[in-house]
């Protein structure tokens, strides 16, 4: 075999996947200790796991490997000629059947490996001296193959040989993504043994195969006595290990667990044979009571363990979901693997892994191929993608969730059971207690207990002092700034300069314009006054249940006085700033006048604000719908926060007080000339008790200021994740509600351009459309068969005869909606879709259905005229991805239908998720339960009928590929069909 044999593409490109398929089967592998980087080195190992101990220690190397492997094996069709790439060396054995001939042969193969040593200045050759592979605790008999392959070698002139031992340990070795600790062990030098026998090379072999016993014996989990296995169970279950990696303190606790075993049996037999019996006679009583060898149940305290309870269940439950779809998509090729390699295994358990990853790679690989093909065919290709994607983490979580479940569950039922045996119970744990403590001391006995223990913690970097008082420094820093921005005062909107020259005016002209503003501020406080009395009815009504935010005429209702106070608000603020600048005017009584409506409209002002936020205060429901913005009434986001904010100004309330100061130091100047409180003058007297009320009212606000900062803080904190989240959710669900699972029939919906020439002279303005589209996956998270609605308004032209064209709220935007869609077609309905509410065509909102009702709300023409306007009112709204029907500054497709009728309809909200919202399907069902009383004969007039006239049903059936013209019985028989099947 040539130099290159193991270093050729092949030959990288074989190792590369059978290292990375062994990396996937036991994803935490940790060695320790390193094979030399260059030089000859003949690697010795224990043989625990067939054919993937080879694998493992090509991972261990870093470098390339040439092994000894039993001669069949290159016989194989397709794995021998692997094996040749990989550079493996056949090794014959008088056991597989060939005799002296074998043996013969064999003497061949090892001169071949030692040669192999000494190619390329020093090549890398492992053997397993046990010479077969086996299940027990222990290394078996070491042969002496690898002492003759390395003495072979340097006779054949190999210098700087090296002998590495390299322990394999498995946690589990036959089962599917568990830990592998591989020890690499000191090495051997070979020329140095040879030395000390004094070149006599057959007595260095001789002497170099115990030592290879004695190295192996020392980097493996090794037990003198393979029956005390049990015991190094229970003692491992006695001993849990420190905490860290399950592969540092698993396998490197089991090492030491063994090693202590051997000690006390060789130095101490009687005092082991003792502390054995106490552990088997733990291991009884512990088997008894369900529990197993390192339960929490012995060592946590109650409050621990049903912490550890809870988080079990949370993590099982999360991922259930995912671990049963991955559960669903490999049962078939588990079962197969299963099944098929079960059939080459030998006895025990050490070609079991082995056998599962030869048939389950090409079983799994011809599955998720069959899988693609079949979803191919079925699915649009980013569902087969998608889920072929997601199934290998999948299936690793159905692993984990079987795995937890057969582990916590019997534990759980067992600690039920012995949370009623209190006195087995304490006697239990005393047992427990006193079995480690002699456990503890024994092993502080044990020769290299110190060393033992240091190597199984985890070594953390401590950085200096100054690095962790910087890093603490910035950190600081950075909370200071963003709690100070958090903090900071927010302006009011009024301007502190540029304010109107008031000296400059004529004292006629000046006089003649206080005249009016005073007469204008008089009528802001008496229009406050009224707006508040009509407020507490308002507020009365909501509480009696008369009244509900949820309601479009009770929101309108509650714009309407938000944007009159505002507009009062905003009247107070300009007489403000335009007699702020009232010192510069000559005339003293002018001047006093100037002052008094400068100061009565900033105490006015500052009290409304008050009398708002406290109105409110303590009432999320309210804040977050003042704070809602709404384009149609002009109202903009964040109203409330931020007239809070402007009550939190410390340097506006520190203006306040000091005005408030003034004012009483100026009241004998008014008094003078007639302005007074008690004066003859009416409206400085208005003032004046204006500015008192106002005064009294808000001397206590100054304890809630930084209440208020606070509050605003937390508010702008709220709105900057909320914000981030919306919109985190508003891409997920655009995705979602954008993405098609199929496309049959080349992507055409089953209502045709027929139907739709046959449905569209029975349109009339006003009337409801409930869609369906199938294949999308938003089907499957929205309630019922009909997922959409949307509102048929007619053509521009219909619009104008409706006499809407001059109604503010269509004529803004009528010129958008007489145009056409990309497609050419006239706009004719109005729906809100994840662009947001917005104009649609009926080829594209009807003829890309698969099925459509129609429904006519018994209204008039005027009322339908209002719905239309109202309609118009809400076009451009985003689009409400948080399916709340208690906002209005973003709306879903029936929400345009709910807000649009208003009170002229009944169609009652619904719970989901804690949400009040109103699914497509619910208008059907008012339909479906209105038309069931009509044709029974209930109700009387009017209400006789329902609300709602059936227009007409294209009745799409995605498993015949047609949509047929259909009558109300199927409309009201179609509440019953699921939202997602395999056939829509």
């Amino acid at each position: 075999m040539s130099a290159g044999a193991g270093t050729s593409w092949l030959g990288r490109m074989a190792r590369g996947l059978v290292h990375g398929v062994a990396r996937f089967y036991y994803p935490r592998i940790e060695v320790t200790g390193a094979v030399p980087e260059d030089g000859p080195v003949l690697l010795v190992a224990n043989h625990p796991n067939s054919l993937l101990d080879p694998v493992l220690l090509g991972v261990a190397a870093r470098r390339p490997v040439r092994l000894m492997a039993k001669a069949p094996l290159f016989t194989m069709p397709v794995f021998g000629r692997i094996m040749h790439a990989l550079g493996m060396i056949p090794a014959y054995r008088g056991s597989d059947g060939g005799g002296r001939a074998e043996v013969k042969k064999n003497l061949e193969s090892l001169a071949q490996a030692a040669a192999a040593l000494g190619e390329g200045g020093g090549s890398v050759v492992g053997i397993f001296p046990e010479g077969k592979s086996h299940d027990d605790v222990q290394v078996a008999l070491v042969r002496s193959g690898a002492a003759r392959m390395a003495m072979a070698a340097v006779e054949a002139g190999v210098r700087g040989l090296r002998v590495v031992p390299v322990g394999i340990n498995y946690e589990r070795k036959e089962r599917f993504r568990t830990a592998v600790w591989i020890q690499v062990g000191a090495a051997i030098e070979v020329d140095a043994l040879l030395a000390e026998h004094e070149g006599d090379g057959r007595a260095a072999m001789r002497a170099l195969t115990p030592v290879i016993d004695a190295a192996l014996k020392d980097v493996v989990v090794h037990l003198e006595e393979a029956q005390w296995e049990p015991l190094l169970e229970e003692v491992e279950g006695l001993l849990p290990a420190r905490r860290g990696l399950r592969v540092e303190g698993v396998l490197k606790l089991r090492k030491r667990v063994a090693d202590a075993i051997n000690h006390y049996h060789r130095a101490d037999r009687a005092r082991a044979e003792a502390m054995a019996a106490r552990v088997e006679a733990w291991r009884a009583r512990r088997q008894a009571s369900g529990l197993p060898a390192d339960a929490r149940f012995f060592r946590q305290p109650l409050a621990r363990r049903l912490v550890a309870v809870a988080w079990d269940a949370v993590r099982l439950v999360v991922a259930l979901g995912l671990g049963s779809a991955g559960l669903l998509h490999h049962l078939v090729p588990h079962g197969i693997t299963r099944v098929v390699a079960a059939r080459f295994d030998h006895p025990g358990r050490v070609t079991v892994a082995l056998h599962r990853v030869l048939v389950g790679v090409p079983v799994y690989g011809l599955w998720y191929a069959g899988v693609a093909v079949a979803m191919l065919r079925y699915f649009m290709p980013w569902v087969a993608v998608t889920w072929l994607a997601l199934m290998p983490a999948a299936g690793l979580c159905a692993i984990w969730v079987g795995r937890r479940l057969r582990v916590v569950l019997p534990i759980w039922w067992a600690e039920v059971k012995l949370l009623l045996q209190r006195r087995r119970v304490v006697a239990l744990r005393r047992e427990r207690a006193e079995l480690v403590e002699a456990l503890l001391a024994m092993a502080a006995d044990f020769p290299g207990a110190e060393t033992a223990g240091r190597e199984v913690e985890r070594k953390l970097w401590r950085p200096p002092l100054w690095v962790s008082g910087v890093i603490a420094a910035a950190l600081s820093s950075v909370a200071l700034v963003v709690g100070g921005w958090l903090l900071r005062d927010r302006p009011l909107e009024w301007r502190q300069t540029d304010a109107p020259a008031l000296h400059q005016l004529e004292p006629a002209v000046l006089a003649e314009r206080m005249g009016a503003d005073e007469r204008g501020l008089v009528a802001v406080i008496d229009g406050l006054a009224d707006l508040e009395a009509r407020f507490r009815v308002f507020e009365k009504q909501l509480h009696a249940g008369e009244r509900s935010y949820y309601r479009p005429e009770d929101d309108d209702e509650m714009r309407r006085m938000l944007v009159s106070y505002l507009s009062l608000r905003q009247a107070l603020l300009r007489t403000v700033w335009r007699y702020q600048r009232y010192a510069q005017v000559g005339d003293e009584r002018l001047r006093l006048r100037a002052l008094l409506l400068h100061y009565a409209a900033a105490a006015v002002v500052y009290d409304y604000s008050a009398r708002f936020v406290l109105a409110f205060e303590g009432s999320e429901t309210a804040i977050r719908k003042l704070n809602e913005a709404e384009p149609r009434w002009g109202v903009p986001a964040g109203v409330y926060d931020r007239i809070r904010a402007n009550l939190a100004n410390i340097a506006h309330r520190r203006w306040l007080e000091a005005g408030w100061r003034h004012y009483h130091e100026t009241l004998p100047a008014w008094e003078s000339v007639g302005l007074g409180p008690g004066g003859e003058d009416v409206v400085a007297a208005r003032l004046h008790a204006a500015i008192a009320e106002a005064g009294a009212r808000t001397a206590a606000l100054s304890e809630r200021i930084l209440v208020y900062k606070v509050a605003t803080a937390m508010s702008d904190a709220k709105a900057a994740v909320g914000g981030s989240y919306y919109r985190a959710s508003a891409a997920i669900s655009t995705l979602i509600g954008d993405a098609k699972i199929r496309a049959p029939r080349e992507g055409k919906t089953l209502v045709t351009p027929e139907l739709l020439e046959r449905l569209q002279p029975l349109l009339q303005p006003g009337d409801i459309l409930i869609e369906r589209r199938n294949w999308y996956m938003s089907n499957a998270f929205l309630p019922g068969y009909w997922p959409h609605a949307a509102l048929y308004v007619g053509t521009a032209e219909d619009v104008r005869a409706l006499g809407l064209a001059e109604d503010p709220a269509v004529a803004a935007k009528l010129a958008e909606f007489a145009g056409t869609d990309a497609a050419g077609h006239a706009f004719a309905v109005i729906e809100a879709m994840s662009e947001g509410v917005v104009f649609t065509s009926i080829e594209h909102s009807i003829g890309e259905a698969d099925a459509v009702a129609v429904l006519r709300p018994r209204l008039s023409v005027e009322q339908k005229r209002t719905a239309i306007a109202r309609a118009f009112s809400h076009a451009g709204k985003p689009y409400d991805f948080d399916f709340d029907f208690f906002s209005s500054d973003r709306l879903v497709c029936t929400e345009v239908v709910y807000r649009s009728y208003g009170d002229m309809l009944e169609i009652p909200l619904v719970e989901i998720l804690g949400r009040q919202t109103l699914p497509a399907i619910e208008i059907v069902r008012v339909w479906a339960e209105e038309s069931v009383r009509a044709d029974a004969g209930e109700g009387e007039g009017a209400d006789a009928g329902g609300q709602f006239e059936f227009i007409a049903l294209l009745d799409g059936d995605e498993e015949a590929g047609t949509c047929t013209w259909a009558d109300a019985a199927t409309l009201r028989e179609s509440l019953g069909r699921p939202a997602l099947t395999w056939f829509n």
